[in-house]
């Protein structure tokens, strides 16, 4: 009120000696990350403006949002180990489906021919799984 800057006042009053030297910033922070209320006083918080004074766990604060910025987009090279885990799953559960379909089950026979007639490969063009015949040498028991 008396004219005196945020960062001043930080300064000669807060007993907070991690940011009390650094004009009380905390950088920028992720909201949901920090204790409670401080994601709502952040929400609620215009920037350039002070919040209320406000309670947490550590004691009694104030806050001033400066900025507020959001994360920049993940680039290809960030994404692609989420793209091949999703493509992955897809192509397991595709293949669930289909064995899932094409199961016969009879109660009460026992078979030691668990192995499929035709294996499935992963190919790189077209559809990526195909059906090949299985060779005598991968062998029909597990």
């Amino acid at each position: 009120q008396d004219g005196a800057t945020f960062e001043s006042l930080v300064v000669s009053n807060s007993l907070d000696t991690t940011t009390r030297m650094e004009n009380g910033d905390l950088g920028y922070v992720a909201p949901n990350n920090m204790a409670d209320p401080f994601p709502v006083v952040i929400a609620n918080t215009g920037v350039g403006e002070v919040s209320d004074p406000f309670l947490s766990a550590d004691g009694w604060h104030l806050l001033k949002v400066k900025d507020r910025r959001t994360s920049p987009p993940k680039t290809r090279a960030e994404m692609r180990p989420e793209i091949v885990t999703f493509l992955t799953l897809n192509q397991v559960s595709k293949i669930l489906r289909r064995l899932r379909t094409e199961a016969q089950i009879e109660k009460g026979q026992k078979t030691t021919n668990i192995v499929p007639d035709s294996a499935l490969s992963l190919e790189s063009e077209g559809d990526l799984l195909k059906e090949q015949p299985a060779s005598d040498e991968q062998g029909r028991e597990l």
